[in-house]
């Protein structure tokens, strides 16, 4: 019986985490849900970047 209530204890507990987790992301998220023209040119500037740290990896 001891076990089955550590067992449900710590599924509560990955609940929670989970719970907690995906509040920060929300909070995290939303404060970008309408700037997608910003994330565009985020994404395009990282891919630039990737291209070119690539382009230097071969050449070193």
């Amino acid at each position: 019986m001891a076990e089955a209530l550590g067992v449900a204890g710590s599924v509560v507990g990955i609940v929670s985490l989970g719970i907690q987790l995906t509040q920060g992301l929300l909070k995290y998220y939303g404060s970008w849900k309408d700037q997608d023209s910003d994330i565009l040119d985020m994404c395009a500037s990282l891919d630039s970047l990737q291209r070119t740290l690539t382009i230097l990896s071969k050449t070193i």
